[in-house]
């Protein structure tokens, strides 16, 4: 059996393990659209995430009106 085991994360909770391989036929002018299609998906929905964190904690610091704030060093 040829390929590489991969691990997948199936979004649920569940990791499953693929013996994934080239198909027949599949050589290198051929493109899979499906991986940078996934990795975009992830990285807007992570752009959503972040914005919805931060909103949080603005709103947050704005609810206890603060007349400092301070980080951890090296913040600017």
């Amino acid at each position: 059996m040829s390929g590489r085991v991969r691990r997948i994360d199936l979004g649920d909770g569940n990791i499953v393990h693929a013996r994934v391989s080239a198909a027949d036929g599949y050589g290198s002018s051929d493109r899979d659209a499906g991986v940078a299609d996934g990795a975009v998906a992830r990285l807007e929905q992570l752009d959503e995430l972040i914005s919805r964190v931060g909103g949080t904690v603005l709103r947050a610091a704005a609810a206890v009106k603060p007349h400092e704030a301070s980080g951890p060093s090296g913040w600017n």
